[in-house]
Formats: C-alpha cells, sequence, structure tokens
C-alpha cells in the first residue's frame, strides 16, 4: 500500500521541467487510472502518478496537475493531542 492517499497533503519537490511548483504543497485527488476526470487528458502519465489539486492551478486544467509520485513528499497529519492516550500516568 502506498503511503500517498487521496485527500492528503503532499509538497512538490524535484521537478525539473516546471520548477516554479517546486515547494508547492497540493492536495492529491486520485490516480489516473481511478480518474473522475473523463473530459481530462493526462497524456503520458504511467502507474504512480497522482492527479493533485491547488488553488492555482488554471480552471482550464480543470483545477488539477499531474505529478509523478517520486515527486511528491507526503505530510502526515499530526495526531490531535486531545486523542492521544497515555500509557504513564500524569501527575500534577
Amino acid at each position: 500500500m502506498s503511503e500517498l492517499q487521496p485527500g492528503m497533503l503532499a509538497l512538490a519537490h524535484g521537478l525539473a521541467i516546471n520548477t516554479e511548483l517546486n515547494g508547492l504543497m497540493v492536495e492529491l485527488v486520485c490516480q489516473p487510472e481511478d480518474s473522475g476526470y473523463e473530459n481530462f487528458e493526462f497524456d503520458g502519465w504511467k502507474p504512480g502518478d497522482w492527479i493533485c489539486s491547488h488553488p492555482s492551478f488554471s480552471e482550464e486544467d480543470g483545477g488539477v496537475g499531474l505529478f509523478d509520485r517520486k515527486n511528491l513528499l507526503p505530510i502526515k497529519p499530526e495526531s490531535d493531542p486531545l486523542d492521544v492516550t497515555h500509557k504513564e500516568e500524569l501527575y500534577a
């Protein structure tokens, strides 16, 4: 199972062609083979690529872009400190 999951955030890095996207935080939407973007052409995609969204992506592109998984660094959500259970007692 991939550590990249739909709905999570990832940092784009190591892009050689669109270098202005390096450092951009994107939301993972889905992989092209699972795509609900019937009107969007994903030329040259390969297994492992991800469709990602970001507010700066153009509407004519459906507000999404295609990224190679090697150029996506997952940003794992932090757990809610109120939901953390402690194994040792807390003393006041």
